[in-house]
């Protein structure tokens, strides 16, 4: 009898600790690797992103001509309870509407999907090494 109790508090203890290890697949597939700076190889573009908290990355793309900053979008990757969502907005177009991009992850890349989106459809984000990323719209 003793030892049936010691198997149950000991099955007990395993469960409640592998219970506080499950994360649902859609946390598990946060991009906090694009916290920081990324610089588009050749071009004076750049994006920058600030992870807030675990569940918001806020970031901005711009390009320095002339050495100053002109920014040309702002990001946001949100995680809520069911997904993670993209939000775009670029200054001066589209009467400043925010558009929404739904995540989709394979691997090594970040799929962002809009269909009713007129340009781009789709965002890539490609992790290759710790410290390179590609883009693809």
């Amino acid at each position: 009898m003793k030892t049936s109790i010691c198997h149950l508090r000991l099955l007990y203890c395993l469960l409640l600790m592998t219970g506080c290890f499950l994360v649902p697949a859609h946390a598990q597939d946060f991009p906090d690797f694009l916290a920081g700076d990324w610089k588009v190889e050749g071009k004076d573009n750049y994006e920058h992103w600030d992870r807030l908290n675990n569940n918001l990355l806020r970031g901005f793309s711009y390009s320095k001509p002339n050495d100053l900053p002109n920014v040309q979008e702002y990001m946001e990757i949100q995680r809520n309870k069911t997904e993670v969502v993209y939000n775009v907005q670029i200054p001066g177009a589209h009467q400043g509407e925010i558009s929404t991009f739904v995540q989709r992850k394979e691997g090594h890349q970040w799929f962002y999907e809009n269909p009713s989106n007129d340009f781009p459809k789709t965002i890539v984000y490609e992790l290759l090494d710790p410290n390179k990323i590609q883009i693809h719209l």
